[in-house]
This record gives structure tokens, C-alpha cells and sequence, in this order.
């Protein structure tokens, strides 16, 4: 669902992050900031379905998860 999206796009960004923080000169980093980068536009993607997923369902549907998901 939606939350998860979320919830893996914050993990993919976190990774993509480290990946950054421990990058230096001597030690790029790149082949691991390539895989993060390329997990987070996966999630995003993801993020971006189930977002537009959530749209197609009938209005008064929806209403009842944005409640719900507002409570969690």
C-alpha cells in the first residue's frame, strides 16, 4: 500500500544518504551510491503507483483511508 511506498522510499533516500556520507576521494563509493540511487527511483516509482492506484478508487473510499491512515 501507500504507507509502505513511503515507508521504502524513506529507507531507499537513508541509503542513498549513507552511501554519500561515506563516499571520499580515495573510496567513490559509486557502485553503492548507483545501486541506492537506482532502489530509490524504484521506490519512488512505487511510491507513484500506489499514489495514483489510491486515486482510481471511488471517492468516499478514499476518504474512509486518508481517516484511517491519518489515525495510524
Amino acid at each position: 500500500g501507500l504507507q509502505t511506498a513511503k515507508g521504502n522510499v524513506a529507507t531507499a533516500q537513508q541509503a542513498l544518504d549513507a552511501a554519500q556520507a561515506t563516499a571520499t576521494a580515495e573510496n567513490p563509493n559509486d557502485a553503492a551510491i548507483n545501486q541506492a540511487e537506482r532502489q530509490l527511483a524504484k521506490a519512488q516509482q512505487e511510491e507513484q503507483a500506489a499514489q495514483q492506484n489510491l486515486m482510481l478508487l471511488p471517492l468516499s473510499f478514499r476518504k474512509q483511508i486518508l481517516r484511517f491512515l491519518k489515525v495510524v
